[in-house]
C-alpha cells in the first residue's frame, strides 16, 4: 500500500558520482524510478574517468522530472564535446527551477551564456571564465530565451570578474532581461560593477551585494590645477 508513496520519498534525490554504471542498471530495470528524481548532483568524479561517459549519457537520457540540479566542474573537466553537448541538451529539456554550478576550473563563455537560459534561479561558483573566442551557434546553445530571474554569484578572485564582464557586455543584455533578483559576492573592478548594475538595475526588484570593493573605494580624481 506504501510502496509507491515511499518510493518517491526515498528516490527524489539522486547524486551521481562513482555509482553511475549501478545507477544505469537501477533506471534500465525499474523506469519509473526516473520520473521520481527531482534533485541532481553531478559530482566531478563521475564524469572525470572517460569510460563514464556513455553510463553518464546513459542516466540523463532516462531523467525527465529533474526540478533541482548540483553541477560540480562537470563542464570545465571534459575536453569532449559531444558529452558536453549532452549536458547541455539535458539541461534544456528538463523541468529546471534551480541549477547550481561549481567548478574551480575555467568554464568556456559560451557555457555560461547557455546556463543562463536552463533556469528561473541560478548560482554560479566559478573560479575563473576561458579566453575563448565566443562562437554562438544551434548546436551548441540552441534558441532558447532568457530564463533566469534569480542569479547569484559567489566566488572571490580577480579572475572570477570575467563572468561578470560577459554578463555586463551590451551585446548580452539579452540574457539577463528577465533578471528580477541579483545577488554578487564580489565587483572586480569599478566598471565592470557599474555596467553590469546599468544593465539590469531597470527590471530588478532586489539587490544584494557584497565585497563592494572597488565600488565603495574608486580611484582618487586627479588634483585639480592650481
Amino acid at each position: 500500500m506504501f510502496r509507491d508513496a515511499s518510493q518517491r520519498i526515498l528516490l527524489r534525490s539522486l547524486t551521481l558520482k562513482t555509482n553511475v554504471k549501478e545507477t544505469h542498471i537501477l533506471l534500465e530495470e525499474s523506469p519509473h524510478f526516473a520520473s521520481y528524481i527531482t534533485r541532481l548532483v553531478i559530482e566531478r568524479d563521475a564524469t572525470s574517468i572517460k569510460s563514464q561517459y556513455r553510463s553518464v549519457e546513459q542516466v540523463l537520457s532516462k531523467l525527465t522530472n529533474v526540478r533541482y540540479c548540483i553541477m560540480m566542474g562537470t563542464f570545465a573537466s571534459q575536453q569532449n564535446p559531444t558529452f558536453t553537448s549532452t549536458l547541455l541538451d539535458f539541461l534544456a529539456r528538463e523541468p529546471l527551477r534551480e541549477l547550481t554550478v561549481i567548478s574551480g576550473d575555467a568554464v568556456p563563455p559560451a557555457i555560461i551564456l547557455h546556463l543562463i537560459t536552463a533556469a528561473p534561479i541560478i548560482t554560479f561558483a566559478l573560479a575563473s571564465l576561458r579566453k575563448d573566442p565566443i562562437m554562438l551557434s544551434d548546436e551548441n546553445t540552441g534558441p532558447q530565451p532568457p530564463r533566469v530571474e534569480d542569479l547569484s554569484y559567489q566566488w572571490n578572485g580577480k579572475l572570477y570578474g570575467r563572468a561578470l564582464r560577459l554578463l555586463a557586455q551590451p551585446q548580452f543584455k539579452s540574457y539577463t532581461s528577465t533578471l528580477r533578483r541579483l545577488f554578487i559576492s564580489f565587483f572586480p573592478d569599478t566598471n565592470t560593477g557599474v555596467k553590469l548594475l546599468l544593465a539590469t538595475a531597470p527590471q530588478l526588484e532586489h539587490l544584494h551585494l557584497e565585497g563592494l570593493g572597488s565600488l565603495m573605494n574608486p580611484p582618487a580624481l586627479p588634483a585639480p590645477l592650481s
